[in-house]
């Protein structure tokens, strides 16, 4: 008799529970996914990334172009020399940037007055393919847009105004664990999402050079 109870109570529980579950299932609302090309301009308007206190009305980004390089590539077309200006990884780290799919996008400031509280953040920028995710390399982001004060990745623009920023997206394929190929990442589809929530408007990026 014992066991039928534990057996019913057991039943009854997992049934409250999977209409708990469905119930808040219900209740998530997924943003509205909008998307854009190379050479439009994205207007962010509301939308935000994570938190509240985001605020990038007035602020728009466009995406000119994409490259994918080598590291020594990407170093020598940003004119940086290790060896007198210090050297940024060692070969073993498991963060050395084998590969970079390099971004130039530009940032523009359409709001008429300026105001404090609106700017743009690049931390929460990355690259997304279908199976993996490209982080934004710091280091090399400060190498590419050396007039940033120490690589600054939070900033605003006076109204009016527009610049132009590189974003490079640093993978290994030789990584021991999780390595993201080539091959790979110049096949696939890609895209940059500027903002997540109530809309995802995120850039597509075709037709990368290498």
């Amino acid at each position: 008799m014992k066991k039928i109870l534990l057996g019913l109570l057991i039943l009854l529980t997992g049934g409250l529970l999977a209409v708990r579950i469905e119930r808040v299932n219900r209740q998530i609302v997924y943003p509205e996914i909008k998307e854009y090309g190379m050479g439009e301009e994205v207007e962010i308007g509301d939308d935000i990334f994570m938190e509240d206190y985001e605020n990038m009305d007035g602020y728009s980004v466009t995406v000119e172009e994409a490259e994918l390089l080598t590291y020594h590539e990407f170093l020598e077309k940003f004119q940086y020399d290790e060896e007198t200006q210090g050297q940024l990884y060692q070969t073993n780290e498991m963060l050395y940037p084998e590969m970079v799919c390099n971004v130039k996008i530009t940032v523009k400031n359409s709001n008429s007055k300026d105001e404090p509280d609106k700017g743009i953040d690049f931390l929460n920028y990355a690259l997304y393919g279908k199976d993996f995710q490209l982080q934004l390399s710091e280091l090399l982001y400060y190498v590419a847009n050396p007039d940033m004060e120490d690589g600054l990745l939070s900033f605003r623009l006076m109204p009016g105004t527009e610049k132009e920023f590189y974003l490079p997206f640093s993978f290994r394929p030789s990584a021991d664990v999780e390595p993201i190929q080539t091959e790979e990442v110049r096949n696939s589809r890609l895209y940059l999402p500027v903002c997540l929530y109530p809309e995802q408007r995120q850039i597509v990026l075709e037709g990368i050079d290498s």
